[in-house]
């Protein structure tokens, strides 16, 4: 019969090798599952006379959220600002708490003349990504 002791020290040691790390003596449960993120855009308006378009939205997640970005034509272009304010969202999901989820991302649209793509990407810090928004557009040429 295994010593409970023993039996510790394996499932620490375990941990250590798949989680990378041990607290409090007694082993942690490496984590099996990762959380998609999951938000939305807020309806997508005219640029203004410089060109500039100005995309808002949320963006929730069990996991810390590391960016929200735009693609144009699935070419990277801008990374959101993160952590803005969205009390309607603290309200429609309060078991998230009170967080800033809101993104904003700005771009000249003078610099895509033409139809494009749009693609807004969430990613977390655990590499899980879900598509926000795909849409067609046609900027001014």
């Amino acid at each position: 019969m295994t010593s409970p002791r023993a039996t510790l020290v394996a499932a620490c040691l375990c941990t250590v090798l798949l989680a990378g790390g041990c607290t409090r003596g007694r082993a942690s449960v490496p984590r099996l599952s990762v959380s998609l993120p999951f938000g939305g855009v807020d309806p997508v308006g005219e640029p203004e006379n410089d060109g500039t378009l100005k995309l808002t939205g949320w963006v929730l997640s069990e996991d810390p959220i590391l960016t929200v970005a735009l693609y144009i034509d699935r070419r990277y272009v801008s990374s959101a600002r993160l952590q803005q304010p969205r009390p309607d969202v603290n309200r429609a999901y309060p078991a998230f708490g009170s967080v800033n989820a809101g993104w904003a991302i700005e771009f000249d649209t003078r610099l895509f003349p033409g139809d494009h793509e749009l693609v807004v990407q969430a990613r977390t810090v655990h590499d899980a990504v879900r598509d926000l928004l795909t849409a067609k557009r046609h900027f001014r040429d």
